[in-house]
């Protein structure tokens, strides 16, 4: 590949380190479910990152940890809190989903 195609694929969310969540296989699923427990629909990503490093709301026993994590968690799910088509962020649609099943939601009208 050429540089010019690794910033491409870059920009389109491809990964080219070694190591991370996706090199260890993992989804992270449980601390997804007790982040998104913890923290307002539409908060701003600031406000997920303190509740990880500095609220601990995952029970890590280090910052290091808790800072590793959030990073897992921001690579996997985005945490966007914006206007619009990126709404459709992995994080948003987790929440959506587990509303949905809940019987507490209906599906967002689709804006862009």
């Amino acid at each position: 590949m050429t540089k010019q195609t690794d910033v491409l694929l870059s920009r389109l969310g491809f990964r080219f380190s070694s190591g991370g969540p996706h090199a260890s296989r993992t989804m992270m699923l449980d601390d997804l479910r007790v982040l998104l427990k913890h923290v307002p629909s539409g908060s701003e990503r600031a406000v997920y990152a303190d509740a990880v490093i500095q609220g601990n709301v995952l029970g890590k026993p280090t910052r290091k940890t808790r800072e590793l994590a959030w990073k897992y968690l921001l690579t996997l799910y985005s945490f966007e809190a914006g206007k619009q088509c990126s709404q459709r962020s992995p994080a948003r649609s987790a929440r959506w989903l587990g509303q949905l099943r809940s019987g507490l939601q209906t599906p967002p009208q689709r804006r862009c």
